[in-house]
C-alpha cells in the first residue's frame, strides 16, 4: 500500500476511507490512530467522513436509562458537601480546643505572675517593666482566644439549629 500521509503530514483520503472499512495492515491502522489522537485536523476529516447513515443508532431505552442516572448524582454531590462540610467543623473544633488548652495554660502563667504582683514585697526584686507587658500580652492573646472560642461555639450552635429546621 502507498503512504497513508500526504505531503502536510496529514493522513492522505484514501487512508481515512480504507480506516473506516478496516482495510488498513496493522502497522498502518496503528499509525493512522495514533496520529489521529494527536492532529485535530485529522480527527475532524475522520470524524466528518461518516455520513448520518453509517453511525449506529442508540439502542431503545438508552436515553431513559441516562435520564434514571442523573438524579443520583447530586446526591453524591450533596455527599461530598456533607463531608467536606463536617471535615471542616472537625477542624474547627480542633482549633477551639487548642485555643482552650493555650488560653488555660497562659492563664495559669498570667496568675502566677499576677501572684508576684500581689506579694511585691517577695518578688520585688524579679517583677519589672517588662514581665508587666508580658502580663498585658498574654491577657490580650487570653481575650482573643476566648473570644474566637465564643465565636466557634455561637455558629456550631446556629448551623445546628439551621440543619435542625
Amino acid at each position: 500500500m502507498k503512504e497513508i500521509f500526504d505531503e502536510n503530514g496529514h493522513l492522505a483520503g484514501f487512508a481515512l476511507e480504507a480506516l473506516k472499512k478496516g482495510a488498513l495492515t496493522e502497522d498502518e491502522l496503528l499509525q493512522a490512530t495514533s496520529h489521529i489522537a494527536e492532529c485535530l485536523y485529522c480527527a475532524e476529516a475522520f470524524s466528518g467522513s461518516f455520513m448520518d447513515s453509517e453511525l449506529k443508532k442508540v439502542p431503545s431505552g438508552f436515553a431513559d436509562e441516562i435520564m434514571r442516572k442523573l438524579p443520583s448524582a447530586p446526591e453524591e454531590n450533596r455527599n461530598n458537601k456533607k463531608l467536606l462540610f463536617y471535615s471542616f467543623r472537625v477542624a474547627v473544633a480542633v482549633c477551639a480546643s487548642l485555643a482552650i488548652i493555650f488560653s488555660g495554660f497562659l492563664d495559669f502563667y498570667a496568675n502566677a505572675i499576677n501572684y508576684t504582683e500581689r506579694y511585691p514585697e517577695r518578688y520585688a526584686e524579679r517583677f519589672n517593666t517588662s514581665e508587666q507587658k508580658l502580663i498585658d500580652y498574654i491577657n490580650d492573646i487570653n481575650t482573643g482566644l476566648k473570644d474566637f472560642s465564643q465565636k466557634i461555639l455561637n455558629m456550631e450552635v446556629s448551623l445546628n439549629e439551621t440543619e435542625e429546621e
